[in-house]
């Protein structure tokens, strides 16, 4: 299932950073999962995108709500700026709490308007390399 979707799956354990990525990153934004696993999300985001990007994920794991059609900007691994839209719901254990976010990140209806309009978005040109997926061991 992670193979056939056209988004990139993934999950945010609860110190902040990608605990799974899917094969389809590279598509998205130009990496391997094992470059993404790690790293948190903020890092990947544009220039002045990364605090609000951090902020609004913690409230969001605090008070377990999901991640409902968020836009944001991303930094592909060829430099050029992509705007995805990410969904997700809070992962829970009663007696716990949230202990991750999963979700599925795609091209933006935005960033899809331009690739039809002009036949290619910055970050296209990254091919999947295979069903290959990368998970950090540990706390998820």
């Amino acid at each position: 299932m992670v193979e056939a979707t056209s988004g990139w799956i993934w999950e945010i354990n609860v110190d902040g950073v990608y605990s799974y990525v899917g094969p389809r990153v590279k598509d998205l934004l130009g990496y391997e999962p094992a470059e993404v696993v790690g790293r948190r999300p903020s890092e990947f985001a544009a220039p002045g995108e990364a605090a609000a990007l951090t902020e609004r994920l913690a409230l969001l794991m605090a008070e377990r709500k999901p991640i409902v059609n968020l836009e944001t900007k991303k930094i592909h691994k060829n430099r050029a700026v992509i705007v995805v839209e990410s969904n997700a719901v809070p992962l829970v254990d009663e007696s716990a709490g949230c202990i991750a976010t999963r979700g599925l990140t795609g091209t933006s209806r935005l960033e899809g308007r331009l690739k039809n309009n002009f036949g290619s978005s910055p970050g296209s040109g990254a091919k999947s390399g295979g069903n290959r997926y990368h998970r950090q061991e540990g706390r998820h």
